[in-house]
This record gives C-alpha cells, structure tokens and sequence, in this order.
C-alpha cells in the first residue's frame, strides 16, 4: 500500500502540458476611443496563426505574427507606425510559450474558451530589412504588456498563412551587355538547391541557394580591386515574407517564366577585407529579372 501511494504521489507532482490554443487564426482590433485612452498603446490590431511547424506533427508548434501598428506609444518611439510588422516564433508544449529564435523574446499563452491571452515583457516583431521596422509587442521593455484575442475565421489570417513562393529547384540567370544595363555587373546566377528529404516539409519552407555575379572590369567593381571577378554568396530564403538572407537580402518573386530579384543590398566577399555590394548604397533596390538556364551555367557555383 505504501508502495501504491508514493507512486501516486510521484505522478500527481508531475506537471501537466501548458494547454496551446489549437491551431488557427486569433485576431483584435482596437479602435481610436481604445487607442485614445490607452497611449501608451502602439498596436492598433493583432493577428496569430498557431499551426503544426511541420504539417500532421503536432508535438513541435508555431506562431506566425502580424500587428498593424499605430501612431502612438513603442510605435511612434520606434518609427514604425502606421507599418505592418510580422514575426515567427516556436512554441513549447511544455510551458506555453512562444519564442522568437536569437534572443528575439517570448510571450506566454493562456488558452480561454473562446478566446486567449499573450503576456509578454519582450517580444521583437518586424524586421529592420524586410519590413522597413522594427519594434516591440511590450509597450516598455522589461514591463510585462497583455493581449486578448478572440478565435477568428481563416481569413483574417491570410496575409501569414499566403505563403510567398520561392523557385523550383535549379539554375536561374541574367546577361548583361555592358555595366551600365547590369547596374553593376555583367551577369548574375542563381542555382537554387534541391531540399533535403530529411528536414519534412515545414509549413513555411526555407530553402537554400547560392546567387553569384561576374563583375565587370571598370566601375565600382574596379575600385573595389575586384575587377574581372567571378562572385558567390550563400543565402538562405523562406516562404514566410519571400526574403532570402546571407550577408544582406533580396526579395524573391515570380516573373513570368523565370525570377525577379530586389535587392536593396547584398554584398560579395572578395581577397582579404574587399567586398562590392551588389546595390548602389543610398539608392532604390536594384532589380534583376532572371530566367531558368541549363545546368552548365550554373556550374561555378
């Protein structure tokens, strides 16, 4: 009997699994009376898609998150309003929290009837690249900031789950006739690889790639001591906002048949400390507009 009760005593102190809302759109609006009286508000509405990382694995979650953010409070102090910001984050079953990947914050869930409740003293949303911004969910830093939302139909989710498409695998390319028409360069590759099998087949894929450039013998290639050069750079791209990264980004898009690249910087490493940038600093995104090549093409990368 003894033997009985310390083993009941041993499971009833085990903790139970935090209860994360079922997979789903959860939105709030906040309306100018709402923000009037509350200024220290910087988020005028707030939506979350919870969904399985990996499709049919329910053990590992995600949130993918939007806020729309307002004139006022950490949105005016950042210089984000009026923005839409988006951020995604992991969540553990095991405690109810939602975070971002490299000390980008959390925030807890409580799971209602109807509705739940995120509280958070930092949570980074946005991205100073991609989004044009950057801020916090927290109103202040450290000083723990709520949120109530209620459960909402698919559609008010579609800007998270709409995933933006990134290209099949393969060889994509563009050939300049002189600098002036590259905007820099004579000739740009992008060899998009296959996945790997083993990583499933996330709900927002990431894929990786290289993007390469032959750089002509005149202009600012010169003046970087690259003059003549073959280039590479390793990104990595991701369904979720169409963005591929790797010292610098670009967006990715459809374009008829082939691939369109805007690339507001993205720098090439050359011998020792020299470097060229594919995007004129302090200028509007350079546009490239690639099509599929065979194979052969890409085969310096």
């Amino acid at each position: 009997m003894k033997t009985l009760l310390a083993g009941l005593i041993v499971l009833c102190a085990v903790p139970a699994l935090a209860d994360l809302p079922v997979n789903g759109c959860y939105a709030v609006d906040f309306d100018a009376a709402h923000l009037a009286a509350h200024p220290g508000q910087g988020v005028a509405s707030l939506r979350l898609w919870f969904h399985d990382e990996v499709p049919g694995q329910t053990a590992n979650r995600a949130v993918a998150v939007e806020a729309v953010m307002a004139a006022q409070g950490q949105a005016a102090r950042d210089r984000v309003s009026g923005l839409t910001l988006t951020q995604y984050a992991y969540c553990d079953p095991s405690n109810g929290r939602c975070g971002v990947e490299c000390d980008g914050g959390w925030f807890d869930v409580t799971t209602g009837d109807t509705d739940i409740r995120i509280s958070t003293a930092n949570f980074v949303i946005g991205d100073p690249d991609v989004c044009g911004g950057e801020s916090d969910l927290a109103e202040v830093a450290g000083t723990e900031t709520h949120y109530v939302l209620a459960a909402a139909s698919v559609d008010a989710c579609e800007a998270l789950w709409n995933q933006h498409p990134l290209p099949e695998p393969g060889c994509y390319g563009v050939d300049y006739p002189d600098e002036a028409t590259g905007q820099g360069v004579l000739a740009l590759r992008f060899l998009v690889d296959t996945p790997d099998p083993g990583l499933g087949a996330p709900a927002y894929a990431v894929l990786s790639a290289t993007l390469g450039a032959t750089l002509p013998e005149t202009g600012r290639a010169a003046a970087a001591h690259m003059a003549g050069a073959q280039v590479s750079r390793d990104v990595w791209c991701r369904t979720f906002d169409g963005a591929c990264r790797g010292g610098g980004w670009f967006l990715i898009s459809s374009h008829g048949a082939g691939e369109q690249l805007t690339v507001p910087t993205l720098t090439f490493a050359g011998r020792g400390t020299r470097y060229f940038d594919r995007a004129v600093p302090g200028t509007a995104p350079v546009v490239h507009r690639l099509t599929p090549k065979r194979a052969s093409q890409c085969r310096w990368l």
